[in-house]
């Protein structure tokens, strides 16, 4: 068995967890994935508590909501919408609260009809902010089903390794209300991609753009993936015809970002586009905007459609992104990773060398090395392997995170123990890549790290020391 350093987990079963209530408190708590006891306390988890807790806020979402003209308090949901996904488009991060308080409210109203009298925006805005807490109060009870938190008659208590997915998160905007604003979008630099830099015009090359973009689709899996029934409210299933709908409709309307059509405008662009049966419309238009429990594309109020741009480019990069892998998405992530590794190799400034490129290989058949750097004054060499990866959201639980995270194909175990070959296969060749440093390279001391982007689950397999970005930097600041 691999011999494994971490702060967050005993290897191979326990996962640590710390007091969040009792911050006096400083006991590790270990907990298996299949064990419902932790310390003799027995953990509360019953999921149809979370199911009961979520169906009673979206009827009195919408109980409260029949006071409101109906008109009047779709629109304005709606608008806030928009204005929290142009801030998001636009590099600012957003709250997560907000975001799902929104999306749980056009949820819970979407295909309901009522007769309401009060028109007042001021009135609308405080009844979203009071459910602001209810909402955050059940998204915490569905987090302890994924044991990300547990509760027990004495204890609340935390994964200590969920900080590293709120790293994640604060780095594609995600936040918060505890977060600090400067701390979101670390990596955007890389993610953006900027020699994929078009933007959303007619005539312009979609496929540049749709790369441009995947960062933001990258954000939005992580968005609609964060739990499993907020996620259901994005599972739309659309298709290549309804993607390339949205995004002619995307180009109909210019510069206006937030429009109003009638029905009849609506259905004469789709029949003159995409035919002429009245069923497909109608099939279109309950896919987008009017299936129960789902978030709507479009926004309807009996009399007209109510169309925000931001929202369909944000459902044609989810359409493109969640339909299928497409190679640019491929492509685009490769493209990331190429940029990461070069940044590593650029830490490594006064008094180091690295004559070797990038996911360098000394012949087809051998292994590739992301970095190789070496210090003629502190007489070390480093090999480095770059994992510029996230967290799949099916990882952020305490019943999938070992599981996902270190073992597998990929898990760092096997990643590790690949990284020892490749120091084998560089020892059993040293002549030969010390003559391509043109440098002896035979008395240098080897040392193994991967760098990822965030905090590791481990920070040592074996003799492999794995780092975050952050880490590292400090690191090597050491010797330079």
């Amino acid at each position: 068995m691999a011999k494994i350093i971490s702060d967050f987990i005993e290897y191979p079963d326990k996962i640590v967890y710390s007091n969040i209530k009792n911050k006096s408190d400083n006991r590790r708590f270990l907990l298996t994935s299949t064990n419902n006891e932790i310390e003799g306390f027995r953990i509360k988890d019953n999921p149809k508590i979370v199911e009961r807790d979520l169906n009673r806020l979206k009827n009195s979402l919408f109980l409260k909501s029949r006071l409101f003209d109906e008109s009047t308090f779709k629109v304005y949901l709606y608008q806030l919408k928009h204005n929290l996904i142009e801030k998001l488009f636009n590099g600012n991060p957003i709250h997560l609260d907000e975001f799902f308080t929104l999306d749980l409210f056009l949820a819970a109203v979407n295909n309901k009809n009522w007769k309401g009298r009060n028109k007042k925006i001021e009135k609308i805005s405080n009844l979203v902010s009071d459910f602001y807490k209810s909402v955050g109060e059940v998204n915490f009870l569905e987090d302890t089903m994924n044991r990300q938190y547990l509760l027990t008659e004495n204890h609340i208590l935390r994964m200590d390794y969920l900080k590293s997915f709120m790293e994640q998160s604060k780095n594609y905007g995600l936040i918060s209300n505890k977060d600090n604003p400067k701390e979101a979008f670390q990596f955007e630099e890389i993610d953006k991609l900027k020699n994929f830099g078009e933007k959303f015009t007619l005539g312009c090359d979609l496929l540049d753009v749709f790369k441009g973009h995947y960062r933001f689709m990258i954000s939005l899996s992580n968005l609609f993936n964060i739990r499993e029934s907020s996620s259901k409210f994005y599972n739309i299933n659309l298709d290549k015809v309804d993607i390339a709908y949205l995004l002619s409709l995307f180009f109909s309307y210019g510069p206006n970002t937030f429009v109003k059509v009638p029905e009849k405008q609506l259905h004469t662009h789709f029949i003159k586009n995409y035919g002429d049966e009245y069923k497909n419309y109608k099939v279109f238009i309950n896919k987008v905007c009017k299936e129960d429990s789902k978030f709507p594309i479009f926004i309807y109020d009996n009399r007209f459609y109510y169309i925000s741009k931001h929202n369909l480019l944000l459902f044609v990069l989810w359409g493109i992104y969640s339909t299928s892998q497409n190679k640019f998405v491929q492509d685009a992530r490769m493209e990331a990773s190429r940029i990461f590794e070069e940044i590593i190799m650029n830490e490594f400034r006064d008094g180091f060398e690295t004559p070797f490129e990038p996911s360098f290989k000394l012949s087809d058949n051998s292994y590739d090395y992301d970095v190789i750097a070496f210090s003629k004054k502190h007489k070390i060499l480093f090999l480095i392997e770059a994992k510029y990866k996230d967290f799949p959201p099916s990882a952020m639980s305490g019943a999938n995170l070992i599981n996902h995270i270190l073992e597998g194909d990929k898990g760092l175990i096997k990643e590790s123990q690949k990284h020892e070959l490749r120091k084998k296969y560089f020892v059993d060749n040293l002549d030969k890549f010390s003559k391509r440093a043109n440098c002896d390279l035979s008395e240098y001391k080897i040392k193994m790290l991967i760098v990822m982007k965030y905090t590791p689950l481990i920070e040592r397999c074996d003799d492999v020391e794995i780092f975050s970005f952050d880490k590292f930097r400090k690191y090597i600041g050491n010797f330079c």
